[in-house]
């Protein structure tokens, strides 16, 4: 229920090597790749489809140079003003690889809406839930907002303490766009992205729980809450 977005690439049926110029989603609206340009000056290109990537399976993988996707406007239409929980399934050597909810090409905005690998920040900078993926490897993301004023985030089946002050914005900035991926600063960071999934309302644990021990078993993640 309220699922809005699911993005998988195992169903992108690409050639290895191929690019995706577009994620048809699952659920929801599909992740384009339009040229925009950058800090750099560069045009943004299309991702790489790598058919084994993450446990074997299929990923999304962005260069750290110049590749970009946008689901347009998705940030915006789905999750300003909402509770909110965003999971992705990732791999990087950088925790400052993730995706946002402002520019079209992963520029940040005000209010912002960063979800990284090892942070989370909703509407002001100063306020972050830090993270700690257990390495680079692939790792289960999840990012929440209670609809009220607590933000709170987690890896692989650990969660952070929930951080309150944090009241509903009605949009964000540089357009509401779910832009991957986000560049931290004028850093773009190289990494992949398998699957991401996006829900208007936040989970109950055992519904959290559940989605997360399902991509854990696909993706042969070691899950806290099942080898603890």
């Amino acid at each position: 229920e309220n699922l809005k977005l699911w993005l998988a690439a195992d169903g992108l049926g690409l050639a290895d090597g191929a690019p995706v110029r577009q994620w048809p989603a699952q659920v929801g609206a599909d992740a384009v790749a339009r040229p925009h340009k950058a800090f750099d000056g560069r045009l943004t290109q299309p991702p790489t489809f790598v058919a084994d990537a993450l446990g074997g399976r299929p990923a999304v993988v962005f260069d750290g140079i110049d590749d970009s996707l946008a689901v347009e406007g998705f940030a915006n239409r789905c999750l300003a003003g909402k509770a909110f929980t965003l999971l992705m399934v990732t791999q990087s050597e950088n925790d400052g690889f993730g995706i946002c909810g402002n520019g079209v090409w992963g520029s940040g905005g005000t209010p912002r809406l960063y979800m990284q690998r090892g942070a989370f920040r909703y509407h002001e900078l100063g306020k972050v839930v830090n993270l700690s993926p257990a390495g680079p490897g692939p790792t289960i993301s999840v990012f929440m907002h209670d609809g009220r004023e607590t933000i709170r985030a987690g890896s692989d089946g650990v969660l952070s303490r929930p951080l309150a002050g944090l009241p509903l914005v009605t949009e964000f900035g540089s357009g509401g766009h779910l832009a991957m991926p986000f560049w931290s600063g004028n850093e773009n960071c190289a990494g992949a992205i398998a699957e991401i999934v996006v829900f208007d309302r936040q989970l109950t644990e055992t519904e959290r729980t559940g989605v997360e021990a399902f991509l854990a078993d696909k993706y042969g993640i070691r899950y806290a809450r099942r080898w603890e």
